[in-house]
């Protein structure tokens, strides 16, 4: 399924993961492995070369600042000028639209560290975006296709999309826009079937999620701002 719909990667860091024990994690990482789908987290990293650019994709399960030590130490280890580091977080509180002082906290580290990037899911609802540095922290991307519920209390959510390009040996964002989705085609019964929103609906989206950006709180108030994502267009780049 995830083949047929597309995915090339996977996060194996979050708080099921262990459920069916270390039986569970190996099969896990053996199905994804034999579907030729990367995965990375749980001490893996998955690193391959897109366009001629190098990138790093680590993850975590981020709910606790105990991970902070090896999130900077993984960064660390894998930045380059050149190459593009992307952070991902299973983190944050369930339902909550408003991201925690640990999200951020982590969420900084990982960036002072090098990090080009940091995503952040678990709440199963949207977060805000915040700008840090020049550097965009999705604080949760909400549900996409989740299985989990026929009934979803929020049907509304969203893709995140950023472009990179290698300008004069460093790694640069061109740019960046999120595209509201509803997570289901039917309002009535989840069809696990994202549909991409248009007109009010989609409207109501971004400006939901230039709310919850501009409610961001932190203590270093000149070093980060919110960010005000885009909406996007018909047009596909």
């Amino acid at each position: 399924m995830l083949v047929q719909g597309s995915v090339e990667l996977a996060n194996l860091s979050n708080n099921h993961a262990a459920d069916c024990g270390p039986a569970g994690i190996a099969d896990t990482k053996q199905a994804l492995d034999n579907a030729h789908v990367g995965s990375f987290g749980l001490g893996r990293a998955d690193i391959r070369t897109i366009k001629g650019i190098e990138v790093v994709n680590l993850g975590y399960t981020g709910g606790r600042m105990e991970v902070k030590s090896t999130v900077v130490a993984d960064v660390t280890k894998y930045k380059k000028p050149g190459n593009l580091v992307i952070v991902t977080f299973h983190w944050g509180v369930e339902g909550s639209h408003a991201a925690g002082s640990v999200q951020a906290s982590l969420g900084h580290a990982a960036i002072d560290a090098g990090a080009d990037l940091v995503l952040g899911h678990h709440p199963h609802v949207l977060q805000g975006i915040e700008d840090y540095k020049g550097k965009r922290i999705v604080y949760s991307l909400g549900n996409f296709v989740f299985g989990g519920n026929a009934h979803p209390a929020e049907w509304d959510s969203m893709i995140y999309r950023t472009r990179f390009a290698l300008k004069d040996g460093k790694v640069e964002r061109v740019d960046d826009k999120i595209i509201p989705v509803a997570v289901s085609g039917d309002r009535k019964h989840n069809d696990f079937r994202p549909v991409i929103l248009e007109g009010e609906a989609r409207d109501a989206v971004v400006k939901e999620v230039e709310k919850l950006s501009a409610a961001l709180g932190h203590p270093d108030k000149t070093a980060s701002k919110p960010h005000a994502p885009v909406a996007a267009s018909k047009h596909h780049h």
